[in-house]
């Protein structure tokens, strides 16, 4: 397994973290340093420039904080320009020069060298938010703490042309590659890239299933995403949540967007362990604003002549996107049909028409209905009347509809997508948690999380604050992984 990894965002620590503490299989990595570089940056493709970015690296450091702490890391970001390049040459020389338990302390100390809240080896950072200082002998001290040989490291990077090949070959690989973003890792018998740690489950399962993983492992050692802390919370109190009073979930979805599609059925599934009310808000991305557009046929899936409007770099987002979407739905049992949409939809209508279905108490039963046909094609997501017909099949009444669509119905959406631009939405599927329902007050902090892969962390936030039904730990569990599929089985 080749991993691209590099030491200049607190994601790539939290990862790090995972990937060194995972069983004895999944330490035959081959590391490298990578000169993808994204700015602190949520998912790959959600980041571009512009004033909103600020706020979304304030809410991605927020989430890498919010895990460092339940995983007992210090994330100190430093102030400044990072310079890590004699770190990379560090990582070249005990990837290629030492023994892998070597490596597997290097990364440790590495990436606590620069997040961490003071330095190491005599030099790094004097305090928490300070700029990174290693020179070659702090390094090769590190390298030496590491159980490592610190005169071979610099004799290595001192004679002649060895750093530089490393990192050479380290770039053309990226290359080969096609590495866009790291932790990278990529299975070399499939050429499969696997990108962030919630994937890594799914390559052990690849590795199981191909009979490659040899060590043995406890049940479900690499089903979960390691998020909740070593020791079980306390058990909820009934103090923390009044008698009478519900917690709200708000959950942004926008029916084009396959992620939020796999979302559906876990995100119901908090109703199932917690006192919660979710309150569902479609949301209109602005996909073409970030990852471009193009129109494909129907039938060939080539792109359509003069509709191409995608760099490289986007398609590639774009087509990865959609190979991790499908394995993750191949999981489902059954499993869950999901298709290139064949241009960027305007899904204001399906927004509203969601709307309509709340209104009328059948909105489960719309979205039963809406996710699985629009997913395999069969449903045009921009046409009035189709979006009726789903209605009247999931037991609404549409009298009133085209009226609400013109009406009430477009300019609530209009007022969701403003709210969402306040609370710094930028993405679905996200959950905005915090709301007390109670005849009395309605308190709203507005913890919010982008993408299903926080859905445990979601679960453990509700279990702190007294809403589950019961108290038993493993409500906790929110496979990212998973193969639950009984909300759309036979639609």
């Amino acid at each position: 397994v080749a991993a691209a990894a590099a030491a200049a965002a607190p994601r790539r620590a939290v990862c790090r973290r995972s990937l060194v503490r995972c069983p004895r299989w999944l330490r035959r990595l081959r590391w490298h340093c990578s000169g993808a570089r994204t700015k602190m940056a949520v998912p790959v493709g959600m980041l571009r420039e512009g004033s909103g970015d600020a706020q979304k690296q304030a809410y991605q450091l927020r989430v890498h904080r919010t895990y460092a702490a339940l995983r007992g890391l210090t994330l100190d970001v430093p102030q400044g320009p990072l310079e890590v390049s004699i770190l990379e040459e560090a990582l070249a020389y005990v990837a290629r020069r030492e023994a892998p338990e070597v490596t597997e302390r290097f990364l440790r100390r590495a990436f606590s060298a620069v997040f961490g809240s003071e330095g190491g080896g005599g030099g790094g950072r004097g305090g928490a938010g300070e700029a990174l200082r290693l020179g070659p002998e702090e390094v090769g001290a590190i390298v030496k703490e590491c159980g490592g040989c610190a005169a071979a490291f610099v004799a290595w990077r001192t004679s002649g042309d060895s750093a530089m090949e490393a990192r050479e070959a380290d770039r053309e690989l990226a290359e080969k590659l096609g590495v866009w973003s790291t932790p990278y890792v990529v299975d070399p018998s499939t050429e499969e890239p696997f990108i962030g740690e919630t994937t890594l489950p799914l390559l052990a399962l690849q590795l199981r299933r191909s009979g490659r993983l040899k060590a043995s492992l406890a049940p479900g050692a690499c089903d979960e995403l390691p998020v909740a802390p070593r020791q079980p919370p306390p058990a909820p109190s009934a103090a923390v949540t009044p008698a009478g009073s519900r917690r709200r979930v708000e959950v942004y979805v926008d029916l084009k967007s396959p992620y939020a599609f796999l979302a559906i059925e876990p995100t119901y599934a908090l109703q199932e362990d917690f006192d919660v009310e979710l309150v569902w808000r479609p949301y209109v991305l602005d996909i073409a604003g970030f990852l471009g557009s193009a129109e494909v046929g129907a039938q060939d899936n080539k792109v359509r002549q003069g509709t191409n409007e995608r760099s490289p770099g986007q398609w590639r987002a774009v087509k990865y996107a959609y190979a991790n979407v499908r394995r993750y739905a191949a999981e489902r049992r059954p499993p869950l049909t999901v298709y290139g949409t064949r241009k960027i939809w305007d899904t204001s209508l399906a927004g509203i028409a969601m709307l309509f279905a709340e209104r009328r108490g059948r909105l489960r039963d719309f979205q039963q209905r809406l996710w699985p046909s629009f997913w395999r094609r069969d449903l045009d997501a921009e046409d009035l009347g189709t979006l009726a017909a789903v209605l009247r099949a999931s037991g609404v009444d549409t009298a009133g509809f085209e009226e609400f669509v013109a009406g009430d119905g477009r300019r609530e959406l209009m007022e969701i997508q403003e709210e969402a631009t306040r609370r710094g939405i930028f993405g679905v599927p996200s959950y905005v948690f915090g709301s007390v329902l109670s005849a009395f007050v309605q308190v709203l902090d507005g913890e919010m999380f982008f993408g299903r892969e926080h859905l445990a962390l979601l679960r453990l936030r509700l279990f702190e604050a007294g809403c589950a039904t019961r108290t038993d730990p493993a409500i906790l569990a929110a496979p990212y992984l998973s193969a639950r599929n009984e909300l759309f089985a036979g639609f």
